[in-house]
């Protein structure tokens, strides 16, 4: 599916239920939520699980990462990722919408396999670096959440190149 339709899709059926809104279980002092998404990355596809906890109705924590498939220069590889994350709120509109900036610390491992007919060529590579970016949440219900998160991470060492970003469509439920 396209991402662009994707994303319509989801601020369609959100826009239907705005005026069922009326308290964002999300934005609840103590409130615990759960998140999974879907998306893609400069090397591929990748999936992500985070959990959370509003601190007030302004900050977030998240914790969580995800798994995804690369492959460069004909270099086939597995990535995992781990993300501690702090999410203020810089723009709200009509108790419908949110838009956060995200900032933390991230933790990767990358498995490789250079070459894809040989067996004893795989090697794992641990990554630490930062994480920066921002997220779109849209309300469909008081506990249901649909977030569109944009990142941009830095990794300290250099075997996949520094810079590595992603994009991904979630689902966020309140606990």
């Amino acid at each position: 599916m396209n991402i662009k339709l994707l994303v319509l899709v989801v601020v369609l059926v959100c826009s239907l239920g705005v005026r069922c809104v009326n308290a964002q279980g999300g934005r609840l002092k103590n409130s615990r939520f759960f998140q999974i998404g879907a998306g893609f990355s400069g090397a591929g596809p990748l999936l992500s699980g985070y959990g959370g906890l509003a601190f007030d109705p302004k900050i977030k924590g998240l914790f969580g990462g995800g798994i995804g498939i690369g492959n460069d220069a004909d270099i086939n590889y597995t990535y995992t990722f781990l993300d501690g994350m702090g999410s203020f709120n810089l723009y709200s509109a009509n108790r419908f919408f949110y838009f956060n900036g995200l900032a933390g610390v991230s933790f990767a491992g990358d498995f490789i396999n250079k070459f894809p007919n040989d067996k004893n060529t795989n090697q794992f590579s641990f990554n630490y670096g930062v994480i920066g970016g921002c997220e779109a949440e849209f309300y469909a219900s008081r506990n249901l959440i649909f977030v569109i998160t944009g990142t941009q991470r830095y990794y300290v060492r250099n075997e996949f190149g520094n810079w590595r970003y992603q994009a991904t469509v979630s689902l966020r439920i309140i606990l």
